[in-house]
Formats: structure tokens, sequence, C-alpha cells
């Protein structure tokens, strides 16, 4: 014993090395690594690799059949083929020895393909060998890139292995286990531009399969699924940028189009995943963390947009239940149909069904801030205008008491309930549900409530509706008009409900002195205004009209039409008219419209637009909107189809 101790102490072995090299073999020359050697027959990747010898740590002693008794003697183990793959051939693939210390040995660019190719080729044999699976697993020998064609049939050779090792020079090495499989579709759509997946020969098909029994990664875990969510966030904020940072919506444009198409596919294909092994991701730790996240699919609707739909990435906490449309389509993301995270989750994810009243509110302000850019036209038509307007009622109803006092005011004051058959929007305060008498209309100033609302007049009645107008609502009507034209222009069916109003007052003898001395101060001062047309205000023009519409309001039922038919329409409502037709708008009857005459051509060989009434109410319901709408269309009451209605001359 003590003469073997002696014996490893002395500097006679011989180091298996091009250069002959004789060194003492006790540890505290080797420290923790034992020395060994290696039978030239467990070595025939040296050849494949054309070395002349196998690389060396300086651990390696040269192998001799008649010392193969005195190396057992003195603890030197001789390495099986497995073995020797292990401590000489693997840390030159990663630059590392077994105790993560630089490994001297760089191979060269044919050594490095020829040590590949050999590990692929005997992966089968030296797998069965206990350890040498954990052994590669361990060892970062995976260049990493994002997802690209797989390198499968790819062989070496001098026209591509310079590309190739140029290539694996720049990129990072990694464990099979830190990367991830690109035949999974989620994590392809998901981290496709990150550099997580095997590539160049690693990524052929034979070195996938090594590499998934080695760990790379097929699924995702609850921390997984988080990234996931953040990583397509990102992306979308980026492409959506600052412009539409406030809608969230995607610049228009072909390029965007297809990256936003990609990241919605990827949104799409996490939240299968997440639905599908709920049970195991959930915890309320989780939930919050991916509620707060934009990363579930979503339609956001914008009233103000060309585009009315746009597909986006959304948070739970911002978006809301597509059942839930009616009560917020137009301010908040509507979740896919296809959301299906289980109702029990809600409240983790901070997802609220019904909508708060916060976002109810701001989306009826909305709509009626955005009327005049036709609002209306862009409701989902799962449900009539109607019936979704009955859901809105019953939600304030029974909300009612959660609202503070500013939101009923606010809905007091908001254009909320569809009329006019459904064409516009009204306040609650200029519903009635009984006409005044000879049914003198209204609009565009009262209009009597639906019939299909009228089961919500509780709550009608607390946003201001009246059962039938009074003098004093009139009034105020038409001062709330006069306060109108200060900042625009009266169109045509205003001014004739103006003078109706006006007539039917003074015919029941219940105007007030104020009011009457103001029609009769308007109506003196007539000639003096008409000198200064171009300063004169709308209402004025409209209160000279009254004495006339006055007296003869009891002579004709046509003297309150400040329009004649068949005339062509004044410049003065030319810029009421919207130049696009509107085939599914409803008309009601008694409306003054706009509309064209193919048989009338001027000079300019075009057709212009002329004053018409339409002779009555017309839904597209009945396919007639988008086809023809009667119209009067002359002095003498003659109805003419038209169909050439581009647009009536209501300013909404």
């Amino acid at each position: 014993s003590q003469q073997i101790e002696a014996a490893k102490r002395l500097p006679f072995w011989t180091l298996a090395a091009a250069d002959v090299e004789r060194v003492a073999i006790d540890r505290a020359v080797s420290g923790d690594r034992p020395f060994c050697t290696c039978p030239s027959h467990v070595t025939e990747w040296v050849d494949v690799l054309g070395w002349k010898q196998p690389p060396n740590d300086g651990t390696v002693l040269l192998f001799e059949e008649q010392l193969r008794a005195l190396y057992e003697a003195v603890g030197v183990k001789e390495l099986q083929e497995h073995e020797a793959v292990v401590k000489l051939l693997l840390p030159c693939l990663s630059g590392v020895d077994g105790g993560l210390r630089p490994f001297t040995v760089q191979l060269t660019a044919y050594q490095r393909a020829s040590a590949l190719s050999y590990l692929r080729q005997s992966y089968s044999a030296l797998k069965a060998n206990e350890g040498f699976t954990e052994a590669l697993a361990s060892i970062a020998f995976v260049p990493a890139d994002v997802v690209c064609d797989t390198g499968a049939g790819l062989t070496i050779s001098n026209e591509n292995l310079d590309d190739e090792v140029a290539r694996l020079a720049r990129e990072p090495l990694r464990k099979a286990s830190e990367l991830m499989d690109s035949d999974v579709v989620l994590l392809k759509l998901v981290f496709g531009h990150e550099k997580l997946f095997p590539s160049g020969i690693l990524a052929s098909h034979e070195w996938m399969i090594i590499l998934r029994e080695l760990g790379l990664r097929k699924e995702l875990d609850s921390d997984g699924v988080l990234h996931a969510g953040r990583v397509l966030q990102q992306r979308w904020r980026t492409l959506v940028g600052n412009s539409n940072g406030s809608t969230n919506c995607v610049p228009q444009g072909p390029h965007n189009m297809l990256a936003a198409a990609e990241i919605t596919k990827a949104a799409n294909c996490l939240l299968k995943s997440v639905e599908e092994n709920f049970a195991s991701f959930f915890s309320t730790a989780f939930c919050e963390q991916l509620g707060e996240l934009q990363c579930f699919p979503a339609q956001r609707i914008l009233v103000s947009s060309t585009k009315t739909t746009h597909e986006v990435l959304a948070s739970t906490r911002e978006a809301c239940l597509q059942k839930d449309w009616p009560l917020c389509w137009s301010c908040a993301p509507l979740l896919s149909d296809s959301f299906g995270i289980p109702q029990f989750a809600f409240g983790a994810l901070h997802l609220r069904s019904p909508p708060p009243v916060d976002v109810v509110v701001n989306h009826l302000q909305t709509l009626g801030e955005q009327e005049a850019q036709g609002s209306l036209l862009h409701q989902p038509t799962a449900l009539s205008r109607i019936e979704c307007n009955a859901l809105v009622l019953k939600f304030i109803d029974e909300h009612w008491q959660a609202l503070t006092t500013q939101q009923q005011k606010q809905l007091r004051a908001c254009p909320l309930i569809p009329v006019g058959r459904s064409s516009r929007l009204a306040r609650a305060s200029q519903l009635y549900t009984r006409p005044l008498a000879k049914n003198i209309q209204l609009a565009p100033l009262f209009f009597e409530l639906p019939q299909q609302l009228q089961a919500h007049a509780s709550v009608l009645n607390k946003l201001g509706s009246v059962e039938q107008p009074q003098p004093r609502e009139l009034e105020a009507a038409v001062r709330q008009l006069q306060q109108a034209a200060k900042r625009r222009a009266l169109e045509p069916n205003e001014t004739a409900a103006l003078l109706r109003i006006l007539a039917y007052l003074d015919e029941s003898q219940q105007m007030s002195q104020r009011l009457r001395n103001e029609v009769e101060a308007a109506s003196s001062s007539r000639n003096a205004a008409e000198s200064a047309s171009e300063n004169v205000n709308d209402f004025e023009m409209a209160t000279r009209r009254a004495q006339r519409a006055i007296t003869l309001a009891k002579q004709s039922q046509q003297a309150w039409l400040p329009i004649t038919c068949g005339q062509e329409v004044s410049a003065h409502d030319m810029e009421f008219l919207q130049r696009e037709p509107e085939p599914l708008r409803c008309y009601s009857a008694n409306e003054i419209v706009a509309w064209r005459d193919p048989n009338n051509e001027n000079h300019n060989n075009a057709m212009p637009f002329i004053y018409g009434i339409v002779a009555r109410d017309v839904g597209p319901k009945s396919g007639e909107a988008i086809f023809s709408v009667p119209v009067i269309a002359s002095e003498d009451g003659k109805v003419q189809v038209s169909q050439y209605l581009y647009t009536c001359c209501v300013s909404h």
C-alpha cells in the first residue's frame, strides 16, 4: 500500500498526448479529477473525427496492454466506450468539462459536425448505458435560434459547412431542457420569434427525437403560461404602437394585419391550452396575474371608425363577456365566443358579468356623443336596437341605487333611447307615451315612446320621460333648440317641428308671454335680418316664419313646411346631407328628405338633390329601405318611389 502511494507520487506516468509528458497521479496533482486510461478500441470515434488520439484534459494516461494490472492496482480506471464519450467527447461540444471548467480542446468545424453525426448514429446504443442520457442532457451543446425550416436530411458538405459553422459561432449553446419543441404549435406560435428552438443540424428530425428524450420542452406549466401571456402582450403593444394605444387597435396596413392575425392566432392557441388544463393551473395567484395580461383574443367595436370591428388582445380586467355586449359594446373589448374559462375563476381574473355600472354609463355616453357619426349603424346585429335598449333599461333599473347622483344626471342628459324607427337616439326627457291632440308630430324634438319599451316606463320616468308633453316641456324644447342654434344651423325637420310647436302653443293659447314676445320681436326684425342673412341666427329665421305659420296652420295642413316639395335643396341645407346612401336606414312618415330624380338632370349632367317628404313609415326589415322609398315629390302631393334616396336632411 505504501509502495503504491509512493508510486503515485512519482512523475513517471505518461499522459496520452501528442507531446509526451510524465506526471504524478496522486490527488495532490489531479485534485478531484481521477486519472483514467482509454483503450483504442473504445475510441473508434477518434478516427471518425480525424484525430490522431482522443482529446485529453490532463487526466488520461497512455494505454498500454502490459500496464493494465498496474493501472488497476493504483486505481486508474479503464474507460468504456460510453464513459469515454462522456469524459472526452461531450466536453468538446460544450466547451466545459464535467466540473464546468473550461475545456482546452477546441473543435474545428468539421470535427464538431462529425462529432454530432457520430452521437446521432450511436445514440441508441450509448443510451443503454446508465448515466449517458443524463450526462448528454446536462451539457449545453444545442444551438438556439428562432423557428425556421428544420434541418431534416441535412448532410455535412464543403458547400454548407462553412456557413453552418459561422452561424453556430454566433449563436449561444443551450441545454436541450432550456429549449422548446418547434413541432408543438402553441410554442411555435408564441415563442417563434425568440431564440428558443434547436437550429441547424440539431433541428433535423433525427436530432429532435433525441432532444425530446433529453428534456426538450413540449408543454407549458403555469409559470410558462404567464410568460407566454407577457410575450404576446409585448408583441401586441409593439404592433399597436403609441398612435392607437387608447383603442388597442392595430393600425391599418397589409403588414400590420398579417402580424395581428399571427398574434391573435397564438393567443387563441394559448387560451385553448389554458382552458384544457385549467384544473392543473388554477390558483388565485395564477388567475390574478393572468387577468392583468393583454393576451386574450377579443373584438373591439369603434363607432367612430371606418372599419367597425377590430380584432384585439385584451385583459380580462378591461374586457367583457360576449353575452353582455348590449351593455358595453362601444367602449369595452368583447371576449371571444369561445372563451371557456370556468365561471368560478371570474373573480380572480377580475372579469365581471354583467359589467360594472361605470362601464355601462360610459358606453351609453359614447353612443350619444358619436350619434352624428352613425354610432347606431355599428351596433352588432344579434339583437334589434330596441331589444338591445330594453336590456340596457333593465340594467339601469336594477342598478339605479348603485348609480351616483352624477351618473344619474349624466344618463338623464344622454341620448340613449332609439326612436324614429330606431334611426336615431333621443334623451328620455324627449319621450312621451300619450300624443298631443290631433296627433301633432313633434319629431325630432319629441318622440312617442316605442311600444316595445313601454314595459320599462318606470325607469324611463326616473330618466325624465313624460306621459304627455306639457306647455312647459314644449317651451323648454324650443329654448334648447335655441341654444343649439347658437352652435349650428337648424335643418328642415327641426325647423318644421319648431313651427308645429309654436302653432300648437298659440292655438291652445298656452304660449308664454315671454316666448310670444321673442317670436314677435324676431318677426318684426325680418327685413333687417334678411339684409344681413349671412349673420342671422337660424333660430331667428325659424321664429320669423312663426307668425305666418301660426296664421296659416289652421288653413292648410302643410303650412308648417319650411320647404317646398320638388324644389332643389338649398345651399343652406346641403351641409346636412351625408353623401353616402344608407340602405339600412329607417324612414318615418312626414320626414323631410333629400332625394334624386334620375329623370331630372341639370346643365352639368348631374342629378340634383331635391326636397321631398316620406309618404309612410319604411324600414329595412321589409326590404323597402334597401330598394325604394315612397316620397311626396311635388306640391300637388304626387308620390314617387325613389331608388336614389341618399340620405335625409336630419343632422343628428
